[in-house]
């Protein structure tokens, strides 16, 4: 489920000038982040309509006292009133809250292993990347390149390619 939640973050931010805490952490951004103990990229994103993690969105309620049911649906009064407590009381309210809250933690988990198999991949490139630098340098300091070897082992009579095989696989 994609949602744009700039609108949300308007409110958040109006909300948090309004909030003692903007005073204490400083009324910017910056300050935002501080208050909420998260990066200022979380916020640069929630700004652009990226959706906050569960755990940011618990981090809202705790610090800025946002209700659950606003921060998840966008629906009703940023805080809680009689009548948000009583509907989070109805079971089927709390239990489409709580596979929204569960959704979102699958989404993050599914991030994060996005994230960590990119990594991954890059640095797998990287030594890659180093390992074959190491072999033009050696090729380029015996003067060699792919043409010399081919040419010269089709005058020993060996099959073309093969010298440079021995070549690089050595190395």
């Amino acid at each position: 489920m994609e949602q744009d939640w700039s609108e949300q973050y308007k409110i958040v931010w109006n909300i948090f000038l309004a909030h003692p805490q903007s005073v204490e952490n400083g009324i910017s951004r910056r300050g935002l982040s501080r208050c909420l103990g998260i990066s200022s990229g979380k916020t640069q994103k929630w700004e652009a309509g990226q959706w906050p993690s569960a755990e940011d969105l618990s981090k809202l309620h705790d610090k800025l006292g946002l209700s659950y049911r606003w921060l998840i649906t966008g629906v009703g009064e940023p805080f809680d009133s009689e009548e948000d407590t009583a509907n989070l009381n109805d079971s089927a309210e709390a239990e489409r809250l709580r596979s929204r809250v569960a959704e979102l933690e699958r989404e993050n988990a599914a991030l994060k292993e996005r994230l960590l198999a990119a990594h991954e991949a890059n640095t797998e490139m990287g030594r890659a990347n180093a390992k074959l630098s190491e072999l033009v340098a050696k090729q380029s300091e015996q003067g060699l390149d792919r043409g010399d070897v081919e040419s010269a082992g089709a005058v020993r009579g060996v099959p073309q390619g093969g010298i440079l095989e021995s070549v690089t696989s050595k190395n």
